[in-house]
């Protein structure tokens, strides 16, 4: 069963009896934990919570199904709660494989396409929610209701910003806003309004007015240049980098739909201008390509034993190269 949304929302405010489990994977996984915190509203501060990680389910697949059947100690409701990936694959098919027993949540992060994890969500047993980082109007309304409850009340043009900046983030866009609350001395109890000034003068988040130079290397094809970024002592973290890429290839997807009527993609001019030119170079296939290539790598980084930087930094050259030969 596969839900999106407020049918997402509602389901783990009042859970059916008839799941085994809900998977929440996505690109937005502080949304996924969000959802999973909702369920353990749900079932009260007195219920037993038992964690489990995905290195443990991987070697012991049985331990799933072993505590979802267990006792618990004080008579009360009782839930499990894992944090992993594809690793517990085994874990969830022993589990779906035994009386069902107490109600297991799996924040599973942002599972690659080819996740044989999340082609179990058509099962009916399991709860599958999908969830997307928010963009446009969605994402500044996320930014205002992630500040709403530290006291800071957020202009729409200071929400705009801080969305664009951590790209609909919500763990980032949290950060951030605590980091504004202390500047204005904001709390639940005095509520403190912030503008966009605010936001350039405690430097919040990623600065929109950075010229991204990696990014732009990678689509205008100028792969030594990309290199050079990669390879230097202020070379930025492999994630951040990757989800970047991802940002860009969409905002050069608005730019192709602008032109057959669209909305076309709001950043500074500054950025337009890049996103102009390296839309004469990607086309609409090959972005879709490549925005598939960065947030599966990002996935990649993300599962045990994996090369981390050296993943972001081959598929980014890759990417780069496709540039290259069409300039």
């Amino acid at each position: 069963m596969i839900l999106k949304g407020p049918a997402a929302e509602k389901a783990l405010s009042s859970p059916a009896p008839d799941w085994t489990l809900a998977l929440l994977y996505g690109q937005d996984e502080a949304g996924s934990r969000a959802l999973a915190d909702k369920f353990a509203a749900t079932m009260g501060a007195d219920a037993e919570r038992i964690d489990l990680d995905g290195a443990t389910l991987k070697e012991d697949p049985a331990r799933l199904p072993d505590e979802a059947n267990a006792m618990t100690m004080f008579g009360g409701p009782r839930w499990i709660r894992v944090i992993g990936g594809d690793e517990c694959l085994r874990a969830v098919e022993a589990l779906l494989g035994a009386p069902k027993g107490a109600p297991v949540v799996l924040v599973a992060g942002n599972l690659p396409k080819t996740s044989a994890l999340a082609k179990l969500g058509g099962d009916p047993r399991i709860m599958a929610v999908q969830s997307w980082l928010p963009t446009g109007d969605s994402a500044d309304r996320v930014a205002q209701q992630t500040a709403a409850p530290l006291g800071v009340r957020l202009s729409g043009d200071a929400a705009r910003m801080l969305a664009d900046a951590t790209h609909g983030d919500r763990a980032l866009m949290l950060r951030e806003i605590e980091k504004l609350a202390l500047y204005v001395d904001a709390a639940p109890d005095r509520p403190r309004a912030i503008e966009r000034a605010d936001i350039e003068a405690v430097g919040a988040a990623i600065d929109v007015r950075e010229p991204w130079t990696l990014v732009d290397a990678m689509f205008d094809g100028h792969t030594a240049a990309l290199a050079g970024e990669l390879a230097g002592e202020a070379a930025p973290d492999a994630i951040p980098s990757l989800r970047l890429a991802a940002r860009r290839a969409i905002n050069i997807a608005r730019a192709h739909a602008a032109r057959r009527g669209g909305g076309g993609p709001r950043v500074a001019n500054k950025e337009r201008e890049s996103i102009d030119r390296q839309a004469r170079t990607w086309s609409p296939a090959m972005l879709v390509k490549a925005h598939t290539t960065v947030m599966d790598a990002e996935a990649a980084i993300k599962m045990p034993g994996n090369a981390g930087e050296v993943v972001a930094a081959q598929e980014m050259l890759r990417l780069a190269r496709v540039a290259e030969r069409r300039r």
